[in-house]
C-alpha cells in the first residue's frame, strides 16, 4: 500500500522521515519537527501602530466601496502600501497573523462600530460649543 495515500501526507514528508532515520534518529523523532524550525515572525511598535492606523479608518477612506474591512481586505491593502509608508516587513504579513493581533488588541475591525479614537481634528472646539450651548439652556 502506498505510505502517501495510507496516511494521506505528501511524497516529500515520507522522504523527510526516511531520511531521518538514515542519520540515527529514532522513529519518535523522525515525525516530529526540530523546535524552533521556521523563521518566527516579529513585529515592531512602529508597525503595529501603522496597522492599528490603518484598521481604525474606513476602508472608504482608502477608495473601496466597503463600509467595514474584513480581515482579507484589510491584509491586503497592508501588504500593498507597507512598502511605501517605510514597513517592507508588512508587504508580507499574512491574514492569519493580522487576525492574530487584531483579536490581542481587542480590535474588531468587521464591526460598524469602531474600537478606536475619533479622528475629528475640531472635536474639541465642537465639544465646548455644545458644552457652552447647554450651559445657556
Amino acid at each position: 500500500m502506498d505510505i502517501t495515500r495510507a496516511l494521506k501526507i505528501s511524497r516529500n514528508t515520507v522522504v523527510l522521515w526516511i531520511e531521518k532515520y538514515k542519520t540515527g534518529a529514532n522513529i519518535q523523532k523522525c515525525l516530529k519537527d526540530e523546535k524552533g524550525r521556521g523563521r518566527k515572525y516579529e513585529i515592531f511598535d512602529e508597525e503595529i501602530a501603522f496597522i492599528k492606523n490603518t484598521v481604525c479608518r474606513k476602508p472608504i477612506e482608502f477608495g473601496y466601496a466597503a463600509e467595514v474591512w474584513s480581515l482579507t481586505k484589510l491584509t491586503v491593502h497592508i501588504n500593498k502600501t507597507a512598502e511605501a509608508n517605510g514597513f517592507p516587513r508588512l508587504s508580507t504579513v499574512s491574514v492569519s497573523y493580522v487576525q492574530k493581533l487584531l483579536r490581542s488588541l481587542s480590535i474588531k475591525p468587521h464591526k460598524i462600530e469602531y474600537y478606536c479614537e475619533k479622528r475629528d481634528p475640531d472635536f474639541e472646539e465642537k465639544k465646548q460649543n455644545v458644552l457652552v450651548f447647554l450651559q445657556g439652556c
